[in-house]
């Protein structure tokens, strides 16, 4: 395929408005390796407002609590979860893979600004969700460091760096092979010098950063031509979905943050009869990444966070500024714990930032503790990025595996 074809072939795909531009010169940089050692993260949102007392917060005030088919609440290992859908096979597989986060308090009621504040830790626009910081620090330079399905709406990037569209895997194969051209590798090396000359004048010429970014950007689908050719090793005769795609770009080495949504769980009209099966189908969502990841060989290395946007109320008609989150990780000494408490009546509680207790003086969770702990666990929280976006929330050490919150059902 030529030159010229590869681009417009990166164009069709919607690659081009998505590869990372690294800025001014550093953009012209002529090749990256693969990133095939350290961190993967997979971010899986319940969009619409998850109900936790249906699955990782079990309260008996909700509908399967009540009446005369009540049930009680499951229990596995240190973990309670809600008796619907497919929770007690799913708790029963992972609990010691699960970091469950109760009473997060969000600070807002509202879809977008809930979503916002789970994904950044942040209340206010202008900060960028996780997946973005990541996808800047450990893949900056790569085709495709942050792959999210087609509609998943607006995830915010911080202008660091725009979220990839997830091709076909026709598109995927085509863009895979694009570098396989009938030129000589000797012509391609003075194309490309004659290249980065003329982008960096280009560069020195634009005083506009945006205009000096679109060149980078341009740029980065040049010098980046070898690893989607490298990708094209690890590509398998048939693709499920947008899912298994991400996981094997992953492992590929070209991706390293991947995202999916799930909607429906606005729960308005939840009734004794209906709302519980989407649960089923979160559950099954993160189960098939996880044996992919397995299958692909990159479970080891992948973080996944179940994520939302609002809280629910008990019975979960109402949206709700309490809710609950999970982390989850493969052989970690973290795992297996509850943290965070919404207490016997399902409010906003105080605990020990350090025993993880209810505490009448003490501090609650939010969105930014995790964002923080995730940062760690990615071994990107001492980065000039995110001192950038610091928080000013007191510390709360989540991952002490000496420390867990109690559950009240």
């Amino acid at each position: 395929m030529k030159r010229r074809d590869f681009l417009r072939t990166l164009g069709g795909a919607g690659l081009m408005a998505g590869l990372p531009g690294l800025g001014l010169k550093q953009a012209m940089a002529e090749d990256i390796g693969a990133y095939t050692e350290g961190p993967l993260l997979f971010v899986i949102k319940a969009g619409g407002g998850m109900q936790q007392t249906a699955f990782c917060d079990p309260k008996e005030g909700a509908y399967w609590g009540q009446g005369a088919n009540a049930r009680k609440a499951g229990k596995v290992g240190d973990f309670y979860y809600a008796p619907v859908a497919d929770n007690a096979a799913f708790f029963e597989k992972y609990h010691r893979d699960m970091l469950v986060i109760n009473g997060m308090i969000l600070g807002t009621n509202a879809h977008g600004a809930g979503s916002y504040v789970q994904q950044s830790g942040y209340t206010s626009s202008g900060a960028p969700f996780l997946s973005a910081l990541f996808a800047k620090i450990n893949g900056a330079g790569l085709p495709m460091p942050w792959l999210t399905p087609p509609g998943s709406g607006r995830l915010a990037n911080g202008g660091l760096v725009p979220a990839t569209i997830t091709p076909t895997g026709a598109d995927l194969k085509g863009l895979a092979s694009a570098g396989a051209a009938h030129v000589p590798e000797s012509h391609i090396s003075i194309l490309r010098r004659f290249q980065t000359e003329r982008g960096e004048s280009l560069i020195d010429g634009h005083a506009l950063p945006f205009a000096a970014n679109k060149i980078g950007h341009l740029n980065d689908a040049r010098n980046n031509s070898k690893l989607l050719q490298h990708l094209a090793g690890f590509m398998p005769e048939k693709f499920s979905d947008p899912i298994h795609l991400q996981l094997v770009a992953m492992q590929a080495g070209v991706t390293v943050a991947g995202y999916s949504r799930l909607g429906g769980f606005d729960t308005h009209g939840m009734t004794p009869n209906s709302g519980y099966g989407l649960f089923s189908g979160l559950t099954r969502h993160v189960d098939y990444v996880w044996r992919r990841a397995e299958e692909l060989g990159i479970a080891d290395r992948l973080l996944v966070h179940i994520t939302s946007d609002v809280g629910r109320e008990i019975e979960g008609r109402k949206h709700y500024t309490v809710a609950s989150t999970v982390l989850m990780a493969k052989n970690k000494s973290w795992t297996g714990r509850v943290v965070g408490t919404s207490g016997e009546n399902f409010k906003p509680t105080r605990m020990n930032p350090v025993t993880l207790q209810p505490e009448a003086n003490g501090v609650v969770i939010t969105p930014a503790h995790v964002q923080r702990t995730m940062r760690r666990l990615l071994g990107i929280d001492g980065h000039e990025l995110c001192r950038k976006y610091e928080f000013k929330d007191p510390e709360i050490d989540l991952l002490n595996p000496k420390y867990s919150s109690p559950q009240y059902v």
